[in-house]
């Protein structure tokens, strides 16, 4: 028995996990297969009442060309996340392939799913074989908003640390005026 890849566009990085509302996040979508890919194509869909997409990335991806760059649309009560490429000679293959990073922001609690729909991989093989199996599903979790005090303390202290520096700083500035004026004047009076 011979272990194969499976070729699949996977939401993969992380395909479930549990966020506040407010919070942002990224998914991955991964390329595994074990046939040279020379092209893909897929719509990822959300339920926009939960999350919504802040923004794709591309960069480091698989993808050499893009036909169609990922582009996304919030719209109604399924968002889609839209993307076609080309992988370039000798095309892709193997495991955790990156296709495109997808950043989306909580907006309620409750759970959502990812799903990618009409999607293909086509094989290098000059017949443009599709060899997509299967695709990935990732589902999330989406809890309250995390109350502000729990976030931010090390960041005020931090805040407070840099404003006393700054004041420090000021400080030393008005000194070293303060001596530069003294000095200066105190030549000019010694030259009569």
């Amino acid at each position: 028995f011979q272990s194969t890849i499976i070729p699949t566009i996977k939401v993969f990085s992380p395909s479930s996990g549990s966020y506040h509302q407010g919070e942002n996040f990224t998914v991955s979508i991964l390329l595994n297969t074990d046939k040279s890919a020379n092209a893909v194509h897929g719509v990822v869909t959300y339920p926009t009442k939960y999350i919504g997409v802040i923004s794709t990335n591309y960069t480091n991806s698989i993808v050499d060309l893009w036909v169609r760059k990922p582009s996304f649309s919030n719209f109604g009560e399924s968002g889609n996340v839209a993307f076609e490429g080309i992988i370039l000679n000798p095309g892709f293959t193997g495991s955790g392939g990156k296709i495109v990073n997808i950043v989306f922001g909580v907006k309620s609690q409750g759970s959502a799913g990812l799903k990618i729909t009409d999607f293909a991989i086509l094989a290098n093989d000059g017949l443009g074989t599709n060899i997509a199996s299967a695709a990935g599903e990732a589902n999330f979790v989406f809890t309250a908003p995390l109350p502000p005090g729990e976030i931010k303390p090390t960041q005020d202290k931090n805040l407070n640390a840099i404003d006393e520096k700054l004041n420090a700083i000021r400080e030393k500035i008005k000194t070293i005026e303060a001596q530069t004026r003294f000095k200066h004047h105190h030549h000019v009076i010694s030259k009569f």
